[in-house]
């Protein structure tokens, strides 16, 4: 499995903005078919630190995540989450055995 890791961090961490894009992140699944686990959250420990939003999504293979970043409603939802936010990470890892 490859595991997808994004944090946010918003420009304006108002409780709007903070709605708007775990309902856009939470929002993918089911419309996005190589999409086949999907964590959504935001942070609790609000330190300065801290990111505001993050996701972990998981997917069969790196053609998945391929298609799940050319997917229209992603692109949507990544253009709008650029908008909002001043800082993005990602990591993309293929997941080990425990």
């Amino acid at each position: 499995m490859v595991i997808h890791i994004v944090l946010f961090k918003l420009k304006e961490r108002s409780e709007d903005n903070l709605k708007e894009c775990l309902g856009l992140l939470s929002g993918l699944m089911g419309k996005v078919p190589s999409l086949r686990a999907l964590t959504v959250g935001e942070d609790v420990v609000k330190a300065e630190r801290s990111y505001d939003v993050g996701i972990i999504a998981g997917f069969d293979d790196l053609e998945g995540l391929e298609s799940y970043r050319s997917h229209p409603e992603h692109v949507t939802a990544a253009k709008r989450l650029n908008e909002l936010s001043e800082s993005i990470v990602a990591l993309d890892m293929e997941e080990h055995g425990s």
